[in-house]
């Protein structure tokens, strides 16, 4: 026990029977730290006395004694040390605070893999990480894992601290992190407190100091001593939790958080701390753990084991409804039919699951089977119910709050992209500002995997405007900016690899770097704009600037193509009934010498002729190449 632990309170009695006074009374006063007491060197009355065991006491022997610390040191405004730290925490971030209740859970029986993994990971002592990342995309339950995992160490007394960050709930400020985690080990570690009390008590300005300082100096630090004085309370790790961690506020807030923990693991081997970091796989983290050699990653997977997870929630949850409302049920609700129907639906997003038992069994309308046949009969039409009875608002929420997340500056590209695997077979290979809705492959595999919805209601929700709003994509527009990317990518690919080719298209040839096999691609999107009626000027402009010497098509690609033009302007230079230049008329002689001088007709119907062009269009194709 320190000696002026004890001693401190005597003295400032024998101070004041004697009736001294602080040389320093006219001196600014500055905070001032005792171990059993409040008062600092002022003057006092006597009622501001501190109270103790061994006040006024004198002429006494103490035998057999035991002696047990109290280290509250405090201010001198009677504030202690740890309560300074207060002002500097986020309370409502912890495990059990009351702003998260109540928090997300695994459902009893499910996810009992990854929570097993970190059990098993957690009582290993012989371990190979110190650290793990547990990433997933947006829905599939990170934070419940999270929270049950936290429950489990907690009631073993290994829980040390944990951080749940909520962007939406303003629990996002990198400042509040290090005195939250600070704040919640030296509750559950007396031996941690005492050191950081003291830490606190000698450098008051140690909370208003960098990141980096307060982690070294009130995390590594502390934890190293009793590390080194082999204490007993460090003999298993304490957990520490940090749960959303891409909704800290600021990318580099994130990586830095990340980068000093991996330090610290990387150094001290066996830190008596276990680090587990939960959060969607932004690209700013996916490529800062990439670096990290001494970090566990943990994916949770869509896969039959998740979505064997979900069905099993849907059951009992559907059970704990049918028991409440028994005297409504019939005697199976839901029927196999529509149980089905939800879980394709819900496939092995935990989200859409709990968007869909809330919505049944919402409270205001105590009707879970009427609400159960609404929402079957909106899931098999995908359209109507929209506004505030909508099934999936919650769904719905959350991908309007992953989408305005996209810097304003990436988001055209990353709509573009979205409105080309919504409304098109095409491969789209690599996108990384919507990785939490999309399946996008690692870097290496970008060339030959495509990019996936995570989950088709995502899809649903872009291409209905009373659904997404601002971050609707119209299939015209879609249409529109795709052909225009492939005509973009069609001349690109000409210019640079089939200048040379001659009359005939040099299809062996093989590219250095692949570029879109976008020619066939190109006019099946004018099929769907002729079929849409979708007009749109500069598209016009650039096909009609197109060389068509190089348009690798076939005949009736190309016919999609010249209706299309056609509709847009029957009066349009590429396409006529009538010759107007000179090379109309070579044309024409071309086509004597192709039917040996017999007469030919002129077109009554531009979409007539174009119908019966398909016959010929292979050697009109070369005759127009060799005029051109």
């Amino acid at each position: 026990m320190p000696h002026d632990s004890f001693i401190d309170p005597l003295v400032s009695r024998v101070s004041h029977l004697i009736g001294r006074k602080s040389k320093h009374d006219d001196k600014k006063k500055e905070p001032y730290y005792s171990g059993g007491g409040s008062n600092g060197p002022q003057e006092h009355s006597s009622a501001s006395v501190i109270s103790g065991s061994f006040n006024y006491a004198h002429d006494f022997v103490i035998q057999n004694a035991t002696m047990t610390e109290r280290a509250e040191y405090t201010f001198s405004n009677n504030n202690t040390v740890l309560g300074s730290l207060v002002p500097y925490t986020m309370p409502e971030a912890a495990m059990d605070s009351s702003a998260r209740d109540p928090p997300p859970r695994c459902h009893p029986g499910t996810r009992v893999h990854i929570v097993s993994k970190l059990e098993r990971l957690r009582d290993n002592p012989n371990r190979q990480w110190d650290m793990i990342w547990l990433h997933g995309p947006a829905g599939t339950g990170k934070s419940a894992v999270a929270q049950t995992f936290a429950e489990l160490c907690a009631e073993r007394n290994q829980l040390g601290a944990a951080f749940f960050f909520s962007r939406p709930n303003k629990r996002d400020r990198p400042e509040k992190v290090i005195p939250t985690l600070a704040f919640q080990l030296a509750f559950h570690c007396s031996a941690f407190k005492s050191i950081v009390t003291r830490v606190l008590a000698n450098d008051p300005h140690l909370l208003k100091k960098a990141i980096h300082v307060q982690f070294r100096q009130l995390i590594v630090q502390p934890f190293s001593q009793l590390q080194d004085q082999h204490h007993e309370s460090v003999r298993r790790p304490f957990l520490v939790i940090l749960d959303g961690m891409d909704e800290c506020d600021g990318e580099k807030a994130q990586r830095d958080f990340i980068k000093l923990i991996g330090d610290l693991v990387t150094v001290k081997r066996g830190f008596p701390i276990l680090w587990l970091i939960c959060s969607r796989p932004e690209p700013c983290l996916v490529h800062t753990f990439l670096r990290l050699p001494h970090c566990q990653r943990e994916e949770l997977v869509l896969d039959e084991h998740s979505r064997d997870d979900v069905e099993k929630f849907l059951r009992d949850r559907f059970q704990v409804l049918r028991d409440e409302y028994l005297d409504l049920m019939p005697t199976i609700w839901p029927d196999e039919e529509q149980l089905d129907i939800v879980l394709r639906f819900c496939s092995s997003l935990f989200a859409a699951a709990s968007v869909v038992l809330g919505y049944v069994s919402d409270p205001a309308s105590a009707n879970p089977i009427a609400r159960l046949n609404g929402l079957i009969s909106f899931l098999q039409r995908r359209e109507g119910m929209v506004g505030p009875s909508h099934p999936l608002i919650s769904l719905d929420m959350l991908y309007t709050r992953v989408l305005s997340e996209i810097p304003e500056d990436l988001f055209p590209t990353t709509q573009r992209i979205l409105s080309y695997l919504i409304y098109t077979a095409l491969p789209i290979y690599r996108v990384d500002s919507c990785q939490t809705s999309l399946s996008i492959p690692a870097p290496e595999h970008a060339i030959d995997k495509k990019i996936t919805f995570h989950h088709a209601s995502f899809a649903d929700f872009l291409r209905d405007s009373d659904r997404s709003g601002k971050f609707f994509i119209d299939e015209g527009k879609a249409y529109v900016d795709m052909a225009k990317t492939l005509l973009f990518w069609h001349d690109l690919d000409a210019g640079l690899f089939h200048a040379t080719d001659g009359i005939r298209f040099n299809y062996d040839h093989e590219h250095d770097k692949p570029l879109p096999d976008a020619a066939d691609d190109v006019c099946y999107m004018f099929a769907i704009l002729e079929k849409l009626d979708v007009k749109d000027k500069d598209l016009l402009n650039q096909v009609q600037s197109q060389d068509f010497r190089y348009l690798r098509i076939s005949n009736h690609t190309l016919c999609d193509v010249l209706k299309w033009v056609y509709k847009q302007d029957p009066s349009n230079t590429l396409v006529h009934k009538d010759p107007s230049s000179e090379v109309d008329f070579r044309l024409l002689d071309y086509l004597k010498i192709m039917t040996g001088g017999e007469s030919v007709r002129p077109a009554v119907s531009y979409l007539i002729w174009v119908s019966h062009v398909v016959v010929v269009i292979d050697f009109w194709s070369e005759l127009f190449i060799e005029v051109r």
